[in-house]
């Protein structure tokens, strides 16, 4: 029984994953609750999940940048943007970002209590292998859906920095539109 009020105000720091959570936690205690941010300390969030923070991923990811170390990370995104998470626009709209060939697999092991990250990474590139051979080079579309990736890449190569923007060409109703509608309804740069 907690005798504790809350209070109007609040102090939010975070950093990487904390950086988005601190906006994110500052925006809806202040919309929800009436909390008002004193002060907000966030930095290196993925805060344009609607447009850099996923064509990152992809580029990275075909540059062999870290994944060694983070290859985790996809199936993070992954479980957000798929029909796991019901409070998603394209939930049940068959434009989900894990593929449908692992995406019960793979959510498995994020599911599982007693795996860390480098143990969800050794069982990413352990199915990589078991797809795609030994000494191939790792392809996201292992764990994503490749319609969805290669509709981040062909506008990561033509130079769009919104993909979802309804005036590119690869923006394509009932193929991504639910997937970029998920994708803004995360993204806090406008709470920036």
């Amino acid at each position: 029984d907690s005798r504790s009020a809350l209070g109007d105000t609040a102090f939010y720091v975070g950093a990487s994953e904390g950086g988005y959570a601190t906006v994110a936690l500052a925006e809806g205690f202040r919309t929800a609750l009436g909390v008002e941010p004193v002060y907000t300390f966030a930095s290196a969030g993925p805060y344009r999940m609607g447009t850099a923070t996923l064509m990152d991923t992809i580029i990275n990811t075909d540059a062999g940048v870290d994944f060694d170390r983070h290859a985790y990370i996809a199936i993070l995104l992954g479980s957000v943007y798929s029909s796991s998470n019901p409070n998603a626009a394209n939930y049940g709209q068959g434009q989900d970002l894990l593929n449908d060939e692992n995406r019960e697999l793979a959510l498995s092991w994020l599911n599982n209590p007693d795996f860390s990250k480098e143990d969800i990474n050794a069982e990413i590139f352990a199915l990589h292998e078991r797809i795609n051979g030994v000494d191939t080079v790792y392809r996201i579309e292992d764990l994503w859906n490749p319609i969805i990736v290669n509709f981040l890449r062909d506008a990561s190569a033509a130079g769009v920095e919104d993909p979802c923007n309804p005036d590119y060409e690869g923006y394509i109703v009932g193929e991504n539109d639910k997937f970029c509608e998920a994708l803004k309804q995360n993204d806090l740069i406008d709470v920036l």
